[in-house]
């Protein structure tokens, strides 16, 4: 099931409109940059390394959840849609 998945959503990236990517990709960056915006103001004024890298890694996730529940692509998102493509098949069977 996992693979056929793979298949689907390979399939579906591949026949996405360019506007559609373009316009995923920019609110992917746009989140994944206040994700990291807001960590960088979460570390400051911490001094200690290990707690900087705590406060760090819990605080960027955001960035991911932002990505994940209100839409946009990633580049690692973005080629898995290439993935038919590099085998010259279209899966229409699923």
């Amino acid at each position: 099931k996992a693979a056929i998945g793979c298949f689907k959503a390979s399939n579906h990236k591949a026949n996405a409109k360019i506007v559609k990517t373009f316009v995923e990709g920019f609110l992917g960056g746009i989140f994944i940059s206040i994700g990291y915006i807001t960590a960088m103001y979460a570390m400051n004024g911490v001094s200690a390394a290990g707690v900087r890298q705590l406060i760090f890694g819990t605080v960027f996730p955001i960035g991911m959840l932002l990505v994940t529940f209100l839409g946009g692509g990633l580049y690692t998102s973005h080629c898995l849609g290439f993935l038919n493509a590099s085998i010259k098949k279209n899966c229409h069977f699923l």
